[in-house]
């Protein structure tokens, strides 16, 4: 289980700085080309999908931090 903990924090360390550096990148290119070309639409969705998958993320771990909470009480609860 502490295997899992330290992976899930580190994948969402990495998806929250990829996510950054996508944002970042995108309105940096949006800023010097303010016309929507090919490649500012495929930035976009990129960004889409790895905003989506940071989202996921938070789900999961948010899932974790209640059902750890609910052993807990439950653990108080059995003493």
């Amino acid at each position: 289980m502490k295997h899992l903990k330290r992976n899930l924090i580190l994948i969402f360390i990495a998806d929250t700085l990829l996510l950054i550096a996508c944002l970042a990148f995108t309105v940096q290119k949006f800023i010097h080309h303010p016309q929507m070309s090919l490649e500012l639409i495929i930035l976009l969705i990129f960004d889409f999908i790895v905003l989506s998958t940071f989202c996921s993320l938070l789900t999961i771990a948010v899932q974790y931090i209640i059902r750890k909470i609910k052993a807990r009480k439950k653990q108080k609860e059995e003493q």
